[in-house]
């Protein structure tokens, strides 16, 4: 073998350790990539929030088991929300879901996925069930165009959608009423 046979066989295998080198390395930095992408840019676990009246009471509460906020989205998501608000006519309310949304803003709190809203009472609780429910930011407004059903006392109601004013003792119930009195 003469010496430039050498070197080209030197060079040869010295760019194969290269390309395999350069091989592993951008596949071990694109999986690390791949793994960031499929984390939350922030989460809190445990979050309880307060919202208080101007009288200093509270006036909401928000818990979840976990909040999350992705990248590239501007709502955060919810797991096994709980919020307790009292209405303006001191009624107390209570919602879960399995999950939730909260926007940016704090404009609004989408609840999905076996929502539960309960108005507290003395003589009978009022109960709503649904799979996506909307509370505004002040939990003055509760809606859905989603079915519910409506629990009071023994009436058993079912609809299309729903609406209610929850201070302003204002419900309204959408499309395809159906109601029995047990």
């Amino acid at each position: 073998m003469t010496a430039r046979q050498r070197r080209i066989l030197l060079v040869a295998c010295l760019a194969s350790l290269a390309i395999i080198w350069l091989h592993f390395y951008t596949n071990q930095s694109f999986s690390t990539l791949q793994r960031a992408a499929n984390l939350p840019d922030l989460f809190i676990e445990n979050l309880m929030w307060q919202q208080f009246s101007d009288q200093g009471e509270t006036s909401r509460q928000l818990h979840a088991d976990r909040l999350e906020q992705w990248p590239g989205e501007p709502d955060a998501r919810l797991h096994e929300p709980r919020l307790t608000l009292v209405d303006s006519r001191q009624q107390r309310w209570r919602a879960s879901a399995r999950n939730g949304r909260i926007s940016e803003t704090q404009a609004a709190l989408l609840l999905e996925q076996q929502v539960k809203l309960v108005r507290e009472r003395e003589n009978g609780n009022l109960v709503l069930n649904t799979e996506l429910l909307r509370i505004a930011d002040r939990g003055d407004v509760a809606e859905t165009d989603q079915p519910v059903v409506l629990e009071s006392g023994s009436w058993h109601v079912s609809a299309d959608g729903f609406r209610a004013e929850l201070g302003g003792q204002r419900l309204e119930l959408r499309g395809n009423v159906r109601g029995i009195h047990e």
